[in-house]
């Protein structure tokens, strides 16, 4: 789990794992994810509600597929 600018992030290590090794990117850098760059849609899959980023990681665009923590009250 990492925080950033009042954001709260988690994911699996296996998930973690896999994406360091096919694509050498490892999530812990979405503290680096430039959020003002991005342009976000939704998109459910699996019956769950979710987003997809793409944005700024330095000089490179990329693409961030998360969902939203619902919250009581």
């Amino acid at each position: 789990m990492l925080g950033t600018e009042g954001q709260t992030y988690e994911w699996d290590e296996a998930k973690r794992a896999v994406n360091i090794a096919r694509h050498d990117v490892d999530f812990e850098s979405i503290k680096d994810f430039l959020w003002q760059t991005a342009k976000i849609k939704r998109s459910d899959r699996a019956g769950e509600e979710g987003h997809l980023a793409l944005g700024f990681l330095g000089h490179r665009v990329h693409a961030v597929v998360y969902t939203e923590e619902k919250t009581d009250g």
